[in-house]
């Protein structure tokens, strides 16, 4: 198995507890991406979906993750994308 990180990255600040979040992320409508979002504990959560749209605009719909998660002092959250669902060839 093997890594690759990308050299593209983003800072995104967002307004506390919405139900969902918009990113236009520029990533292939036509592919599946494993998605990884950590929290400031370290703590990861995984799941597959594609972008919409021919943009490559992505939806984080927080309603998937535990209540309360998405709030005011939540801090921050890096959001990983991989091209490979098995978690393989990070791209974003």
């Amino acid at each position: 198995m093997s890594i690759n990180i990308c050299d593209l990255c983003y800072e995104v600040t967002v307004p506390a507890c919405k139900t969902t979040y918009i990113f236009d992320t520029g990533l292939d409508d036509q592919t599946q991406y494993s998605i990884i979002l950590e929290d400031i504990n370290g703590n990861t959560f995984n799941y597959v979906d594609t972008p919409s749209g021919n943009t490559g605009t992505w939806i984080l719909d927080t309603t998937f993750f535990p209540e309360g998660m998405f709030n005011q002092w939540s801090g921050t959250y890096r959001i990983t994308f991989s091209a490979d669902t098995s978690g393989d060839a990070v791209v974003s």
